[in-house]
């Protein structure tokens, strides 16, 4: 009898020789993906510190109530040493202290920031900029790979980097020369630089020169003279009679609430000096720091330097005031009125002044020059010959902005 012949032909031999190339295959990916999700892990550890760093820092530069650049850098510099990467500290950051651009974008800023000298305005906000690289000689070198060196790679670079700004105006009314909640009437002689702004009912009578535009909910303008341009809840709540200019009008008035930019707690907690009750300053006032005041206070004679005069009750600037320094003044009245009495000059040359009343009315009597704003929850009818020169930042209220990360 002829054997039988099998057809099965025996694949032990090649199922061993695949098993073994899916192990070579597997222990690949195994080593790809191990060192891949360690150097996302550090990567990430890098970007939180860069992040922290740069908060830090720019929360940082306006601390003193001026803005201070080298105290944004030391700022930025002390966090990320609090920081570690790959269990291991980042002794080398690269700060930088300069300005951004808010024209620019994550993607499309440069390298560098623009330096420290570049004037500061809607677009050109102060900025710290981290940037931390593990690379041969700094911040303890590349990071080492385990399976990686199978491949004939033992290291690779890695890096990252953030950029934080601070704003030094808190914007809103900030935003505006004269901000006045409830109704606001302006009537004389004025030029004023910048906007006019009113939650309510705007009414502009004499000779008025306004650079920035007029808001509120209705306006009436009356008399002669030149506005950059009007908007009111509609463009027919526009109201103008006399020779002005052929300035723009438009609806879409907006509302911006006084109670959302309430700073009375945060100044007196860091008052450099404190006062129980009312006071009278009389001659040259040097600001050291801020002043809070439980009660009113009277200004009499100047005012130097960069601070906060906090005061829970009443304001009043008397006779012929002056307030200067090359830097600037925030008066503040939490829960009284503000009164300007007689001919003062408020600020000159490189300083300014902030006139804030949220909870009351600010008067003003006679005829002054001002460079700065006047914000109150009621602007009483400004009379008179009066010159403003409005805008710029707010450093006293610098320090307690918070940070933001543009990149």
């Amino acid at each position: 009898m002829r054997p039988r012949t099998s057809f099965r032909k025996d694949n032990r031999g090649a199922v061993a020789a695949i098993t073994i190339i899916m192990m070579v295959v597997f222990f690949a990916l195994l080593a790809i993906v191990t060192d891949l999700g360690h150097l996302m892990l550090v990567r990430n550890q890098l970007q939180n510190a860069a992040d922290a760093g740069a908060l830090a820092g720019a929360g940082a530069l306006y601390s003193t109530g001026t803005l201070n650049w080298t105290t944004g850098q030391n700022a930025a510099t002390q966090m990320v040493l609090l920081n570690k990467a790959d269990t291991l500290t980042l002794p080398n950051p690269v700060v930088q202290a300069g300005v951004w651009n808010t024209t620019w974008t994550a993607a499309t800023a440069p390298a560098n920031l623009l330096p420290q000298g570049t004037s500061l305005d809607a677009t050109h906000i102060p900025a710290i900029k981290v940037s931390i690289q593990k690379i041969a000689g700094s911040n303890n070198g590349p990071v080492a790979l385990t399976f990686g060196q199978i491949f004939g790679i033992s290291t690779v670079n890695v890096g990252a980097h953030a950029t934080a700004i601070v704003s030094p105006n808190p914007g809103g009314p900030f935003n505006s020369t004269l901000f006045s909640n409830l109704n606001l009437i302006i009537n004389g002689s004025q030029n004023i630089t910048g906007s006019v702004f009113s939650n309510n009912d705007l009414t502009i009578n004499g000779s008025i020169n306004i650079s920035g535009a007029v808001e509120g909910a209705n306006i009436d303008i009356n008399g002669a003279g030149s506005i950059g341009s009007a908007i009111a809840n509609a463009a027919n709540d526009i109201s103008v009679n006399g020779a002005w200019n052929n300035f723009p009008k438009s609806g879409g008035a907006t509302n911006i609430p006084l109670s959302n930019y309430n700073y009375s707690s945060q100044i007196a907690a860091t008052a450099a000096t404190t006062y129980a009750t009312s006071q009278i300053f009389n001659g040259v006032v040097n600001l050291a720091g801020n002043i809070s005041v439980n009660g009113n206070v009277t200004l009499n004679g100047s005012i130097n330097d960069t601070g906060t005069i906090l005061a829970t009750g009443n304001i009043t600037i008397n006779g012929s005031a002056t307030i200067g320094g090359s830097n600037q003044l925030f008066i503040y009245s939490s829960g009284g009125n503000i009164t300007i009495n007689g001919s003062d000059n408020l600020a000159s040359g490189n300083s300014s002044v902030i006139i804030y009343a949220p909870n009351g009315q600010v008067i003003v009597n006679g005829s002054f020059n001002m460079n700065g704003d006047i914000i109150a929850n009621q602007i009483i009818a400004i009379n008179g010959s009066v010159n403003i020169n409005g805008g710029g930042p707010v450093p006293t209220l610098a320090q307690f902005a918070r940070p933001e990360l543009v990149q």
